[in-house]
């Protein structure tokens, strides 16, 4: 059995493998090639959390007709404080032929690539080499960052106008705001030039407006449970929105009015219609299936909205799919440790 760190994981998997697998997983869902049972979650209250809306830990199996596998997801509010990931991982790797776990992987670095994979392909399709000005991004951990180096692999272009990045803690965005700038400047993202960083509080909401009147893209990888901004501000025509954050019923990260009114909405998964980000919207608002709009391979709405939203809660046929290139790539070079179990 492969046991692979975090460290290995990511020396393992690059940003356009991890793109391409990611699309094949969405299209596999959409054709009903994949078997993805429901998730199974147990809430967790610590004693800081008692009373408010409780972390989780989530088990979600999934498997095609020759991978199979499960990860164990946690999201832990206080850990950041304690210098641990917000959200925790472990994927179990299989060998379906025997049923035997293959290879144990951290997960917390493969679940946010493949996470922002989702949002990447999404933003690329949706703006159809048009090239992006500005990126406002809501949130300054992993995902956030990882949402910015993916769009930039995925999108033709090498020069972005500006980034905003938004969150509770200034402390937090400049560090990520640092980073990306650096990235950039040392050839180590796609993004080759970024002329203009933005750093706003998740308070300032007169700066938050402006800066939305203006994206061509917004992300949001936060654990609110209310919108982050104010629903009556209008979007330009041809912005995207991605929502990473919110997975359960009581979880929001986009206000209804936006979507209901700017939106054309498409779906990771069917379980994402229930999320506080959908759950409100008409029945007739149109909501379609990623892997069916990556195939297009659907009906197109009869009132074209201006802007178009991809919500995603994950799906662990993402995370088998992510992880068995992963566990291919670590054997051909040699890198993890080998144990035997019997």
């Amino acid at each position: 059995m492969l046991i692979l760190n975090e460290q290995q994981v990511q020396q393992c998997l690059h940003l356009r493998e991890c793109l391409e697998v990611n699309r094949e997983a969405f299209i596999a869902l959409a054709q009903g090639q994949a078997t993805v049972p429901s998730r199974i979650g147990l809430p967790y209250h610590s004693a800081s959390t008692s009373g408010s809306t409780p972390d989780w830990t989530l088990f979600k199996p999934a498997a095609t007709s020759d991978m199979m596998g499960c990860k164990i997801v946690s999201v832990r509010r206080n850990n950041p404080a304690k210098g641990l990931p917000l959200v925790p991982a472990t994927i179990l790797h299989l060998d379906a032929e025997t049923g035997s776990v293959d290879a144990v992987l951290d997960g917390t670095y493969l679940t946010a690539a493949r996470t922002a994979a989702g949002s990447a392909l999404a933003t690329a399709l949706a703006w159809q080499g048009r090239e992006m000005q500005h990126l406002v991004v809501f949130g300054a951990g992993l995902q956030a960052e990882l949402h910015i180096q993916m769009i930039a692999e995925a999108l033709p272009q090498r020069h972005l106008s500006q980034l905003t990045i938004v969150n509770r803690t200034l402390e937090r965005a400049v560090i990520l705001s640092n980073k990306i700038q650096s990235m950039s400047a040392e050839g180590q993202m796609a993004f080759d030039k970024i002329t203009h960083c933005q750093i706003l509080a998740l308070d300032d909401t007169t700066q938050i407006a402006q800066a939305l009147s203006t994206a061509s893209c917004i992300v949001t990888c936060t654990n609110t449970a209310t919108p982050l901004f104010d629903g009556n501000i209008v979007l330009p025509a041809g912005c995207h929105l991605n929502s990473i954050g919110s997975y359960t019923s009581d979880m929001q990260e986009i206000p209804t009015e936006t979507t209901i009114r700017h939106c054309r909405v498409w779906m990771d998964t069917p379980e994402a219609r229930t999320v506080g980000d959908l759950k409100d919207l008409p029945s007739e608002h149109p909501v379609t299936l990623f892997g069916k709009v990556l195939q297009q391979d659907y009906e197109p709405a009869k009132t074209l909205l201006p802007c178009t939203f991809f919500k995603s809660v994950g799906t662990a046929i993402q995370d088998v799919m992510t992880a068995s290139i992963v566990v291919k790539k670590a054997r051909e070079l040699g890198i993890g440790t080998e144990i035997e179990m019997n």
